[in-house]
């Protein structure tokens, strides 16, 4: 089996920065760590372990540092549609319990 990044079809950057996510349609949102990100989707940590399938509205923080290192055009979610791809548990069992997901963008949505 080919590893992860063998399947992506858009290259990552290695960047964390802040973003808040929502289950698609609704405002309820949450605040997380961007791991990475590339033009086909990124991945983040939160402390909601969520399900793949789930369809999520995604938005950058405009004041984090890979807001300000960014060209146009690369990936970074001003505000993306997207669907969970992957869920995996990270850390310390003793500490709050922290996920990280991985997310492929919709097309169409938003900032394309």
């Amino acid at each position: 089996m080919g590893s992860l990044n063998d399947r992506r079809s858009h290259q990552r950057h290695d960047l964390p920065g802040a973003i808040r996510w929502a289950f698609f349609n609704t405002n309820g949102y949450n605040k997380a760590e961007m791991v990475d990100y590339g033009k086909g989707g990124l991945s983040f940590q939160t402390t909601v372990s969520l399900q793949p399938g789930m369809n999520l509205t995604i938005k950058g923080e405009g004041g984090n540092v890979a807001t300000r290192r960014l060209k146009a055009g690369e990936g970074f979610p001003t505000v993306k549609v997207a669907e969970v791809k992957w869920c995996r548990s990270q850390g310390d069992p003793k500490r709050e319990t922290r996920f990280k997901i991985g997310v492929r963008y919709h097309s169409g949505y938003y900032d394309d």
